[in-house]
């Protein structure tokens, strides 16, 4: 599947969430309540993101990626 985050394309595996991608593509997307090894919380928002696809916002960690997303992940 492919996303693109900030203007970068980004091959990723489904079930892979758009944080994930993000760090694959070197896209740094700030974390309070995320740790990885952790089920996602969503509780602080911090990594929220907007798809420009649908302008819709969403938290990175529990979101999953999917093919033809367009993120802007820089606020």
């Amino acid at each position: 599947m492919r996303i693109r985050i900030d203007d970068i394309l980004v091959e990723a595996e489904e079930g892979i969430t758009i944080l994930d991608a993000a760090r694959l593509a070197g896209v740094d997307i700030p974390t309070l309540c995320h740790g990885d090894g952790l089920e996602p919380y969503s509780s602080c928002m911090g990594c929220m993101v907007r798809d420009k696809s649908g302008n819709i916002f969403m938290p990175s960690c529990s979101a999953l990626a999917q093919d033809g997303m367009d993120i802007d992940a820089s606020g």
